[in-house]
Formats: C-alpha cells, sequence, structure tokens
C-alpha cells in the first residue's frame, strides 16, 4: 500500500510471504524483503548497498549477511 510517495518499489524473495508493506510520504524508496532481513534505502543511496554488504564481510557481522 502506498499513500502520499512516489515510485516506491517493494521486493520480497519470499513467494509464500503474508507480510504487508505501507509507504507513507517517501519518494523513490526501495524495500528488498529477503526474509529474516528487510533493506530499505531510497534509489539516490541504493549504490551504497554495496559498500554495506563490503562492510559486513570485512567486520565480525557477517552472520547479517
Amino acid at each position: 500500500m502506498s499513500h502520499g510517495s512516489r515510485q516506491p518499489f517493494v521486493y520480497t524473495s519470499t513467494v509464500d510471504s503474508v507480510r504487508r508493506y505501507a509507504v507513507v510520504g517517501l519518494d523513490d524508496v526501495i524495500i528488498v524483503d529477503c526474509g529474516d532481513v528487510v533493506l530499505v534505502t531510497t534509489r539516490a543511496h541504493a549504490s551504497g548497498v554495496k559498500g554495506l554488504v563490503d562492510g559486513l564481510h570485512n567486520s565480525d557481522c557477517e552472520n547479517l549477511l
């Protein structure tokens, strides 16, 4: 569901997911649900996701990947 938002993009990797998403007042937002992790960013910052993942690989936080 979207209200007052422009071009929200929502992706879920879980085919049988019953989770619902609501986006209010956010423009160009990207929501990616991988089952145990939900990533929320904007299109302008989407390229920073690679840096985040690389940083998790290089730290003690690989369990978050």
